[in-house]
């Protein structure tokens, strides 16, 4: 198995290493510790631990999260904990992805937390490059971009800035906005991303503001609320182009890839969550531009799900009365009636459109021909 320069990986699994090279493993010094929830990642996670092990950046810890897998995983978890020193693997009864985080944040030692889904992986300067950009502008906070893996093989990159953007105290707030939502008139939905993977924290703001992830079975985008609360205390953060973390979209038993019949409800709930802590703190003309335009593509999402749940699972599933219900509910109508969907992109405007109108047959086919010209099974 190559490492992303082409070189092979060395045969690390499972194999324990000498005593000297383990006491030079000890010396290291912790400066990032990478935290990797792993739920039933057995397919994947060999790939994104080897990924780890190849980093030109070697001064962090690796934490594997086990969250009651019954897959195997966990005892892959071991075999890694044994051969390497700074791998630390916790086992804890299933409880979701929030939670085995929080776990991971508890036992991390590192100046920074770096958090990997079991299903991505990461090129070999990943960790560097953002280490470079966090430490180089005393940030409290660096993102990075990513690069999309589709369902054929085919990378997509998605850089969040052309060159470095650094956010001062006065402009985080703009950038917080800007990681859950967007203006009409920008093209990205969410410009800086709204996961916290392809992203380095201070450890420092998280554990003196007790900061930590809700659970997703409580709010159903975890990571949405952590970066209300993370940017509520970050004085600087900076944002760079590199998109060396691959982000899989082939996993269709990802969390937010599996089909849920509450799902536009959970998003619904999420927003009037979301938007009762900006209250406590920003005037409803700074942020409702941006919260709105999160719930419509987030419930865009929830269609296309829908649409490919029917075509591709369950020829006899309620499709098009689930697609009724949805762009019915009276919060969903509040929103998308106030919103100006015609400044939107085009593409983004012809489904806003098609929702604002209830155009049910029409907004189906317009994801189908949409996904027959796409890679991924996930993305609008």
């Amino acid at each position: 198995m190559p490492c992303l320069n082409g070189e092979a990986w060395p045969d690390r699994g499972g194999v324990r290493p000498s005593g000297e090279n383990k006491r030079e493993e000890q010396r290291v010094e912790i400066l990032i510790s990478i935290v990797i929830p792993v739920y039933d990642a057995m397919k994947y996670l060999e790939r994104c631990v080897e990924s780890i092990l190849c980093q030109s950046f070697q001064e962090y810890e690796l934490i594997l999260v086990d969250d009651g897998s019954d897959d195997g995983s966990g005892a892959l978890c071991d075999s890694y904990g044994a051969a390497h020193a700074n791998i630390k693997v916790i086992h804890k009864k299933n409880a979701g992805l929030g939670c085995a985080r929080n776990d991971g944040i508890e036992a991390a030692v590192g100046k920074y937390i770096v958090f990997v889904d079991a299903d991505d992986y990461l090129g070999d300067d990943h960790l560097l490059n953002l280490y470079k950009a966090i430490e180089e502008n005393q940030a409290d906070c660096a993102i990075a971009g990513y690069t999309l893996i589709y369902l054929d093989g085919k990378l997509h990159a998605c850089p969040c800035v052309k060159e470095n953007r650094l956010f001062t105290e006065k402009e985080i707030q703009e950038l917080m906005f800007n990681c859950f939502g967007a203006l009409p008139d920008s093209r990205q939905d969410v410009p800086y991303g709204q996961a916290v993977w392809s992203k380095i924290y201070k450890r420092q703001v998280l554990m003196e503001n007790h900061i930590r992830f809700v659970s997703e079975r409580v709010y159903i985008a975890e990571d949405l609320v952590f970066h209300l609360d993370f940017f509520r205390y970050a004085k600087c953060a900076v944002a760079i182009p590199d998109v060396s973390y691959y982000y899989n979209c082939a996993n269709v038993k990802s969390v937010s890839k599996i089909h849920r019949t509450d799902r536009s409800q959970q998003d619904i709930r999420l927003k009037e969550y979301m938007e009762e802590k900006l209250r406590e703190r920003f005037e409803p003309e700074e942020y409702t531009l941006y919260l709105q335009r999160s719930l419509i593509m987030r419930i865009a999402f929830d269609i296309v799900q829908e649409v490919l749940y029917h075509d591709h699972k369950d020829k006899s599933y309620p499709m098009r009365a689930s697609v009724k219900a949805i762009l019915a509910r009276e919060e969903f109508r509040k929103v998308i009636c106030a919103y100006p969907w015609w400044k939107l992109s085009f593409q983004r405007m012809l489904l806003a459109g098609l929702m604002r109108f209830r155009l049910v047959e029409p907004l189906i086919w317009a994801i189908r021909i949409r996904q027959f010209f796409r890679h991924s099974s996930q993305n609008i």
